[in-house]
C-alpha cells in the first residue's frame, strides 16, 4: 500500500467518527513480538467508555504510511483529542514522537487508564 492509500483509509475513518484519541505504544519491534492485541485491547476499552479511538495497528503496516509520520501527522490534525499511551510507549520512538507532539499542541498525551478512567 502506498503512503497516499494510507491518507485515504485515514480520511475515510476520520469522516465516520469525527474527534478522536489516537492510540501510542509499542508496535512490535521494540517489544520483541506483534502488540498488535495491545492496541486492539486499548481500543475496546476506550470505546467502551464511549471514546472513539484510532488504532493504528488496524494498518497493516504503519511503516509503509510514512512510520512516526503517519502517528504525527494524524496527532496533529484538529479533530484529534489526544493522545493514549499504552504499556511500554517509552520505549517507542513513534509513540513518544506522537506524545510529544500533543503536548506540543496542548492536546492531553495520558495513559490509557486515565483515559478509561474518566468520569
Amino acid at each position: 500500500m502506498s503512503i497516499r492509500d494510507g491518507h485515504n483509509l485515514h480520511e475515510s475513518f476520520v469522516a465516520q467518527v469525527g474527534g478522536f484519541v489516537y492510540i501510542a505504544g509499542p508496535m512490535g519491534r521494540t517489544v520483541g513480538h506483534d502488540n498488535r492485541a495491545a492496541f486492539r485491547q486499548a481500543q475496546e476499552r476506550l470505546e467502551s467508555r464511549q471514546i472513539k479511538a484510532f488504532n493504528p495497528a488496524d494498518y497493516p503496516n504503519p511503516d509503509d504510511y510514512g512510520g512516526v509520520c503517519f502517528g504525527v501527522q494524524i496527532v496533529a490534525r484538529i479533530d484529534c483529542k489526544g493522545v493514549a499511551l499504552i504499556d511500554g510507549w517509552e520505549e517507542s520512538a513513534g509513540a513518544r514522537a506522537e506524545a510529544s507532539t500533543a503536548v506540543q499542541l496542548g492536546k492531553p498525551a495520558r495513559l490509557l487508564e486515565d483515559w478509561a478512567n474518566d468520569e
